[in-house]
C-alpha cells in the first residue's frame, strides 16, 4: 500500500463527491500536497495557501483598484511616442484615470511642452493624453496640440501628481471648465459630477488536464514476492511524475491558450513564464527577462554595492502595498542561493535566516532575508537549476491559488480499462489551473 511523507495510506477505494455520487477513484484535494513537497514546492504551497473548485473550464475574476497613489515617477530608457505613455507596471496604474487632470515634472534630459495633462484615453499599461495649455485657479483651458514627451539623450523621468477631475465628455480647443477634486473641493450648490471611470480587470485563466497511467498485469499483481509492492511502487512514481509535470508547467507555461474551433479542446493555463519571451504569461510588470530593473548583479563592486542593489530590486517588488502582503516566497535556484550567501556574508549587516517553514510552508527548507521594505522567503527549486538557473520567482500567496475544476482534484482513477485485457490499468488525473491576481505583487527576478 502506497503511503504518503505521513505515514498515510492513500490506497484504493470509493469517493463520495459533494453532489452525493460515487465513483471507484480515491480524491485526494489538499493531502496530495504532503507527498514530496520539496520536489513541487510552488504546486504543493499554492494547494496549501487556498483551493476553490470551478464549475467549468474557463474561470475568471475581476480585480479593482484601491485609488492608492496620488503621485508616481515612471523613467523611461527612450523616447516616449508623442501624446502615448507606456507605464513599467501595473502598479502605476492606480494613479491614472480618464478625464482626470494631471501635473506633469519633466527631469533627467526629458522634455514636455506642457506642465498639465488630461488621460483622454488608456488600454492595458498605455495611456493617451491630451494637453492643457492653462490652469489658473480652478479653472483649466484645453489646447488641441498634442503632448510632446521626449528626451534629447539619456533617460526620461516623469512625476504625475492628480491635480483635479474633469470627467465631462470631449474637449475642443480653448474650451474652459471648472476643474475640482479633494484639494480644490467643490462650489456651494455644485450639480453632480460623473462617477469614476476607473476600468475594473475582468482576469481568466483555464485549467489544464494531466494524465499519467501506469499498468500491472494479473500476475505480476497476484505474485506474492513483489505483487503488491510493485503495485504500489507505481502507484507513487506516477504520483511524482503527474506533479512533476503540473509544477514544470506552473513554472514555464505561457499566456493561456485553448482550441476553441474543437469540440473536445486542449487547454493550456497560463502560468509563470519562466524561459518564455518577457511579458509572455502571467507577470507582466516586475519581469526580470526583459527589465533591467529586476536583474541583479551579484559580482557588483563590493557586497554593499550588490546588497543595496537587491535591497532597491524588494523596494520594486513590494511597490503595490495594499494589494499585495509583505512577505513573498521566492523559488530559485542553488546557484541563486549561493551568490545570495556569498553576498550577506561579504556585507556589514545584512541578515539571512535559514530554518524549516511551518504552517502553509509544509515543512520546506526556507532561508529568509529581512529587506528595508518587506521579507523575501526563498525556498530551492529543483527545476530552476540547469536552463533556468539564472531566474528565481517571487510568488505572493495572498494573491494566489490553485482552481480545480469540479470533481477532477488529484484523484486515483482505479481499473479504467474494460477491454479484457489479463491485467489493471489505473491512471492519475488532475485538471486544474492557477488564479494569480494582481499580477504586479509576483515578480521575476533574474541574475546577471
Amino acid at each position: 500500500m502506497a503511503t504518503d511523507a505521513y505515514g498515510k495510506d492513500y490506497g484504493s477505494g470509493l469517493a463520495q463527491f459533494t453532489d452525493g455520487s460515487t465513483k471507484h477513484v480515491l480524491e485526494l484535494g489538499k493531502k496530495v500536497h504532503y507527498f514530496n513537497p520539496s520536489a513541487t514546492p510552488l504546486f504543493t504551497l499554492l494547494g496549501r495557501v487556498g483551493k476553490r473548485s470551478t464549475p467549468v473550464p474557463k474561470f475568471e475574476w475581476m480585480e479593482d483598484e484601491q485609488f492608492l497613489k496620488r503621485s508616481t515617477k515612471v523613467t523611461w530608457a527612450s523616447d516616449p511616442a508623442p501624446s502615448k505613455l507606456s507605464m513599467n507596471r501595473q502598479a502605476q496604474m492606480e494613479l491614472i484615470e480618464i478625464g482626470n487632470i494631471y501635473k506633469v515634472t519633466v527631469s533627467a534630459s526629458g522634455t514636455c511642452n506642457t506642465d498639465y495633462i488630461i488621460v483622454e484615453a488608456h488600454d492595458g499599461l498605455e495611456i493617451t493624453c491630451g494637453m492643457i495649455s492653462d490652469v489658473t485657479g480652478n479653472v483649466a483651458t484645453y489646447d488641441a496640440t498634442a503632448v510632446n514627451f521626449g528626451n534629447a539623450t539619456g533617460a526620461a523621468v516623469l512625476e504625475f501628481e492628480g491635480t483635479a477631475d474633469y470627467k465631462a465628455g470631449s474637449a475642443s480647443a480653448g474650451d474652459k471648465w471648472t476643474i475640482h477634486g479633494a484639494s480644490q473641493g467643490y462650489k456651494e450648490g455644485a450639480d453632480l459630477q460623473g462617477m469614476s471611470s476607473k476600468k475594473v480587470r475582468r482576469l481568466a485563466n483555464y485549467t489544464q488536464i494531466f494524465r499519467e497511467p501506469y499498468q500491472i498485469t494479473r500476475t505480476a499483481k497476484v505474485s506474492k514476492q513483489y505483487g503488491e509492492q510493485e503495485y504500489a511502487r507505481l502507484q507513487a512514481r506516477k504520483l511524482t511524475q503527474m506533479k512533476g509535470n503540473i509544477e514544470w508547467a506552473l513554472l514555464t507555461n505561457g499566456n493561456a491558450d485553448a482550441d476553441a474551433a474543437e469540440e473536445a479542446p486542449r487547454r493550456r493555463f497560463a502560468g509563470f513564464g519562466i524561459g518564455q519571451a518577457a511579458g509572455v504569461g502571467v507577470v507582466k510588470s516586475n519581469d526580470g527577462r526583459g527589465d533591467a530593473a529586476f536583474q541583479w548583479d551579484s559580482d557588483n563592486a563590493s557586497a554593499t554595492v550588490a546588497i543595496n542593489e537587491l535591497d532597491g530590486i524588494i523596494g520594486d517588488i513590494f511597490q503595490d502595498q495594499l494589494s499585495g502582503s509583505m512577505t513573498k516566497t521566492v523559488f530559485c535556484s542553488n546557484k541563486w542561493m549561493k551568490e545570495l550567501v556569498k553576498v550577506v556574508r561579504s556585507s556589514a549587516g545584512a541578515q539571512f535566516e535559514a530554518g524549516m517553514g511551518k504552517d502553509i510552508k509544509a515543512g520546506l527548507r526556507v532561508s529568509s532575508y529581512m529587506g528595508p521594505i518587506g521579507q523575501l522567503d526563498f525556498v530551492q527549486h529543483p527545476y530552476l537549476n540547469g536552463a533556468h538557473e539564472d531566474y528565481a520567482l517571487a510568488v505572493d500567496f495572498g494573491n494566489a491559488e490553485m482552481r480545480a475544476l469540479s470533481q477532477s482534484d488529484v484523484q486515483l482513477r482505479k481499473d479504467i480499462v474494460k477491454n479484457g485485457q489479463d491485467g489493471v490499468t489505473d491512471e492519475w488525473l488532475y485538471e486544474g489551473g492557477p488564479e494569480v491576481r494582481n499580477e504586479q505583487t509576483h515578480a521575476i527576478l533574474k541574475l546577471v
